[in-house]
């Protein structure tokens, strides 16, 4: 079978959107890790992960969005300010992962679409 994993990327005003589909887990964390640095790079204020499409997350998953997460926050863009990532409206099978592994303090993450805007 096919792995279940697709990210697709748009741009709105100073702020990327990635969005996320299928399972973030150690099959599929590398490429979705790479997507993140190079958003990170771009001269953005931040990057928006839309997690509503995620079925499963495991840990690798998680550590992939602890280090994109390092990763802007160690990227100044050239608007001269830090990037900045969030986590929007998080699937059920992510919310409770992040949750679990304590996470939901350190990451930002947007539950409500308006919110996010």
């Amino acid at each position: 079978m096919g792995r279940l994993f697709n990210t697709t990327v748009s741009i709105d005003a100073a702020r990327l959107r990635l969005v996320v589909e299928g399972d973030v887990d150690v099959d599929t964390a590398s490429e979705l890790l790479d997507t993140i640095k190079t958003a990170v790079q771009c001269d953005v204020l931040g990057v928006d992960i839309d997690l509503s499409g995620v079925t499963s997350v495991d840990s690798t998953g998680l550590d992939v969005l602890v280090e994109g997460e390092r990763a802007a926050r160690n990227r100044d863009s050239a608007l001269g300010h830090r990037c900045h990532i969030r986590l929007l409206r998080p699937s059920r099978a992510a919310d409770l992962a992040l949750r679990a592994a304590g996470l939901d303090g350190y990451l930002d993450i947007v539950e409500d679409a308006e919110l996010a805007v």
